[in-house]
């Protein structure tokens, strides 16, 4: 017997409908209107930072991340295992790859692995969640980056508002990206989202989504 079983359903209503047609008919023509400054305000509160800065996609999240971070011709350790855009970001905002070997428990960054993986010319590190789980080694790599000096990012597309000892997935390195793609616990049909506590990165981010014009938000 062949079984027909889609990866995914999306849960809609006419609410959905409803507010979306709101928004096409406000007349707002601006990447950030008052409904993106709303959204950003929920994601902010979700993960429990200070800024949030929307995107079109978890993809462009992810480059504009790379960027803000000055990563452009640095070398950035990611996971083997992870959704090709984790690791094809790093190459389109200019930054070298190299990847790293998993642990066998939550699939997540492997910390041993790392320690021999990581040389000189690492700046970052990314750390991913996968499938709701909080990658178990986060904690020692995110003490092994701060003696090295290096980066701690996080792709956190899989797992917001997981938590490992008692601190959500997300928070643990400078940024981190979510994404709102369809098979995601949250969803916009499309986007994705950037969140840090950094205000530099912060500022960074809203150049880039806007190519380099200048969005004034109630936070400025």
């Amino acid at each position: 017997m062949k079984y027909n079983i889609p990866l995914f359903k999306i849960s809609t209503s006419s609410q959905d409908v409803k507010y979306i047609k709101k928004i096409l008919n406000s007349g707002k023509s601006w990447a950030a209107g008052p409904s993106i400054a709303k959204f950003e305000n929920e994601i902010k509160k979700l993960n429990k930072t200070k800024f949030a800065v929307s995107f079109n996609s978890g993809t462009s999240a992810l480059i504009a991340m790379y960027i803000a971070c000055n990563l452009k011709n640095k070398e950035i350790v990611v996971p083997s295992f992870t959704f090709i855009s984790t690791a094809s970001s790093i190459i389109l905002s200019g930054a070298k790859i190299k990847f790293c070997d998993i642990e066998n428990d939550t699939y997540g960054l492997s910390y041993d692995s790392l320690k021999k993986t990581v040389t000189k010319k690492t700046k970052a590190v990314v750390i991913v969640h996968y499938s709701g789980c909080p990658a178990k080694d986060t904690i020692k790599i995110q003490k092994f980056c701060k003696q090295k000096g290096i980066l701690l990012l996080e792709d956190n597309a899989h797992s917001y508002g997981a938590k490992l000892n008692n601190q959500l997935t997300g928070t643990f390195g400078i940024a981190s990206t979510m994404s709102f793609c369809q098979n995601k616990l949250v969803t916009t049909g499309e986007g994705g989202a950037v969140v840090t506590n950094n205000q530099i990165i912060y500022e960074k981010l809203k150049l880039i989504r806007s190519h380099g014009r200048y969005e004034k938000s109630k936070e400025d």
